[in-house]
């Protein structure tokens, strides 16, 4: 993320959910709902894979 002045890839950034996100063994994260705000699994992978900036991904942010 550019907010705080770095880019990290989300693959890489180790307190990130994303691999996990993505992994199809059982979690307690709600993984089903959350890829349907990207509109499914392919999506949420372009999406993370493209720069965005900080208001353009606010609306996804859970805690600031």
């Amino acid at each position: 993320m550019r907010h705080h002045g770095f880019k990290t890839k989300d693959e890489d950034y180790p307190w990130s959910s994303y691999q996990r996100m993505l992994m199809e063994r059982p979690s307690k994260l709600q993984k089903q709902y959350v890829l349907e705000w990207f509109g499914g699994k392919e999506e949420y992978i372009k999406f993370h894979r493209m720069n965005h900036s900080f208001h353009e991904i606010k609306k996804y942010i859970i805690e600031e």
